[in-house]
């Protein structure tokens, strides 16, 4: 019985490196398609080349989290920079969007739901802090029902 067990386990786990294989794929594809990098991204760009420099925030009200996540990619200089906060913070989203469905239906459909919603996800979330922020949220509701339930 626990053979079965072992064999069924791994089976999906082969089918979830496939599908984040897919995943990362269709992401590095969607670079390709012009995105939504508007007034919006440029502000927060500004704000961390302004924290890198001064080492103060300027608007405290401005997601101050996402100002210093920029500062990871601010050292690349500007056109590799804005690709590479772009292709990480969509790899994010996209996974933590797959793997929370992954928590009520199979592996093949939480892909097609990941890839149906991708475009909306990347194209139309504009700034990126707004994909960052639905990761955050569907990481918290992960952990709610991965965790003990309130009484």
């Amino acid at each position: 019985m626990s053979n079965n067990i072992i064999v069924k386990k791994t089976f999906m786990e082969r089918q979830d490196k496939t599908s984040y294989t897919i995943l990362f794929l269709m992401v590095v594809l969607s670079l390709f398609v012009p995105y939504g990098f508007d007034n919006e991204n440029s502000i927060y760009w500004f704000f961390s080349r302004v924290l890198s420099e001064t080492g103060r925030f300027i608007v405290m009200g401005r997601s101050p989290l996402y100002t210093v996540y920029l500062l990871l990619f601010n050292w690349l200089g500007y056109p590799v920079s804005v690709i590479m906060e772009y292709l990480v913070t969509a790899l994010i989203t996209m996974t933590t969007f797959y793997i929370f469905f992954r928590h009520f239906v199979s592996s093949a459909i939480s892909l097609l739901i990941s890839i149906i919603w991708m475009p909306y996800l990347l194209f139309n979330s504009t700034p990126q802090v707004q994909m960052l922020a639905l990761s955050s949220a569907l990481i918290a509701m992960m952990f709610r029902i991965d965790g003990e339930h309130r009484k």
